[in-house]
């Protein structure tokens, strides 16, 4: 994602979401993702 972003921003924070994160019609589902606070 880095090479997405203009050169002045920068990653202030990440995490790796937990399994089975994701709910699709009342069905869990595990999606590796990662949640991203870019500045």
């Amino acid at each position: 994602m880095k090479n997405k972003f203009p050169l002045n921003f920068h990653l202030v924070f990440e995490r790796d979401l937990p399994e089975n994160s994701f709910l699709v019609n009342g069905i869990e589902h595990d999606v590796p993702c990662v949640f991203q606070i870019w500045e």
